[in-house]
């Protein structure tokens, strides 16, 4: 379990006298533009019944690194830097989801005077992302030289087939195709321009 990121005069303190060989390159996951690379250490504070509590920090690549600090409680058995890097990375995925739900499916969109009426709201919101999100897994295969479809890119094209005005369907999809394969192009290059492989479900594309 991990509680934050965070900072603090004690976290600065910890970071600023850990030396040099305490530090190692982890990735945290994916991101939009390549691997999420930083510099990451652990420091153990207590252990006690199997478990093991202490400070994560991580430390951002560059002249003028900053850093971020997160608490975690953790089983002491096998207690790895890899595995508290990925849990971090989390993070950024699950506020990826909650941005993608405010964006396409008006999570944030509401102005209500009573948790009946902000409940229904959120309730509705977050079954239209779901559902979004199962039509995007359901892709039964990626044409080739385009990224896979994704929740906007859907959201845009029900959204666009159901009020598309002049718009013929052939003409809506002949857009999508284009956005995926530059989708792709931009992909491969900000891969490349980090020095990273891309992840093996666009391998095939």
């Amino acid at each position: 379990m991990l509680a934050g990121p965070r900072t603090g005069a004690g976290g600065r303190e910890i970071a600023r006298n850990l030396p040099a060989l305490a530090w190692q390159r982890v990735s945290a996951g994916d991101g939009t533009k390549g691997e999420r690379r930083y510099d990451w250490t652990f420091v153990t504070v207590h252990e006690a019944a199997g478990w093991a509590q202490g400070l994560l920090v991580r430390r951002s690549l560059g002249d003028d690194p900053e850093h971020a600090y997160c608490r975690f409680h953790a089983p002491s058995a096998n207690l790895r830097l890899e595995d508290l890097a990925s849990v971090a990375g989390k993070r950024w995925r699950i506020e990826q989801v909650f941005q993608t739900a405010k964006g396409e499916c008006g999570l944030d969109h509401y102005e209500v005077r009573s948790w009946q009426g902000w409940y229904r709201h959120i309730a509705l919101a977050m079954l239209a992302a779901a559902a979004l999100a199962v039509l995007s897994a359901q892709e039964q295969k990626t044409p080739k030289g385009q990224v896979p479809l994704s929740v906007p890119e859907l959201r845009h094209l029900i959204g666009k087939m159901l009020w598309r005005g002049w718009y013929s369907l052939k003409h809506l999809l002949k857009w999508s195709t284009w956005r995926r394969k530059h989708q792709l192009q931009a992909l491969q290059f900000h891969y490349r321009k980090r020095n990273s492989i891309l992840p093996d479900r666009y391998l095939q594309l």
